[in-house]
């Protein structure tokens, strides 16, 4: 009996290093960390935002038919659903709290945590674990609105300590003076 001879030239070694490129590509593409969003509505009494992420989704690979003699691999497109009754971050400490009239349109961050922050959202609980296995979920999304693209920079912006909302305002420059701008001031 002979054996079989084996052509060496047509034996492609797997190449390991492009397969650890394409897994690590694959595993950063499934994780959510942070996103750039838009205010669809405001639940004022509950602090909770329904937002929109800016951009596509890319799916790396994806099957585009359901032909198997004529399938093909291709990037696939698709839309983040739209994110519900997520976390509004307020900026607060100490019994004291800063508030900002949020409407639909503002552009927002949103942050999805590490893990499941349902009980954390629901008791306030600081020593339970986590409701379920969720690791980097759109379910735990946190959104941090105000950040502004080039299109939409704050017109005037003052480059030192400066509140305003509509035709009010109330800047205080380095030296200590303290302008009140409004239509009417009240003292209380």
């Amino acid at each position: 009996m002979s054996n079989p001879v084996v052509d060496t030239q047509k034996i492609t070694p797997p190449d390991l290093s492009a397969w650890q490129a394409n897994r690590k590509f694959d595993l950063k593409s499934e994780i959510n960390c942070m996103a750039i969003g838009t205010v669809q509505s405001f639940d004022s009494t509950k602090q909770t935002v329904n937002v929109l992420i800016n951009y596509l989704r890319v799916i790396k690979g994806g099957v585009t038919s359901n032909n198997p003699t004529q399938d093909t691999v291709s990037d696939k497109t698709i839309s983040y659903p739209q994110l519900v009754q997520c976390p509004l971050m307020i900026n607060s400490g100490g019994g004291a709290a800063i508030t900002f009239p949020v409407a639909a349109g503002d552009t927002c961050i949103v942050l999805f945590n590490d893990r499941d922050i349902d009980t954390w959202w629901s008791t306030g609980s600081t020593g339970s674990a986590p409701n379920s296995n969720r690791m980097h979920d759109l379910s735990d999304a946190i959104v941090i609105v105000g950040i502004r693209n080039v299109q939409n920079a704050v017109t005037n912006y003052f480059n030192g300590f400066k509140i305003g909302y509509g035709s009010a305002s109330i800047t205080i420059d380095p030296t200590g003076n303290i302008v009140i701008t409004g239509t009417s001031i009240n003292l209380v």
